[in-house]
């Protein structure tokens, strides 16, 4: 019998998910409207404040002391490919919709070991 493990959930509230702004624009926490890409949400499962990642565009720009990024930054402290592609598609502007954006973020997610969930509120 073999055993599946489960992932850990990282729960995105859509009214403050940031997104479909662009590429190079992302942030992990925008303190202008206090809303969070993707990454965002689940920097603070790993235990990160919202101080820690505030102005930050990805998780290897966050202190290494502050939360383990295993699955997103690898051991020479650079965000993985899964990261990356996860980074794109939360800011894609392009004619994605959002449910579209929804299944690719958390497809890719479980290929980073990150179980994503969408609520409501």
């Amino acid at each position: 019998m073999i055993m599946k493990t489960k992932l850990p959930i990282t729960v995105i509230k859509k009214s403050k998910w940031r997104r479909n702004i662009g590429q190079n624009n992302g942030l992990l926490l925008d303190p202008k409207t206090n809303k969070m890409c993707c990454l965002g949400f689940d920097a603070i499962r790993r235990g990160c404040k919202p101080r820690d990642i505030r102005n930050h565009g990805s998780p290897e720009e966050v202190n290494p002391e502050k939360a383990d990024f295993s699955g997103l930054v690898n051991r020479s402290r650079v965000n993985t490919e899964i990261c990356r592609q996860l980074m794109r598609i939360n800011d894609d502007d392009s004619s994605i919709d959002n449910n579209e954006r929804q299944e690719r973020i958390i497809k890719l997610g479980r290929k980073a070991g990150i179980e994503f969930r969408f609520v409501e509120k």
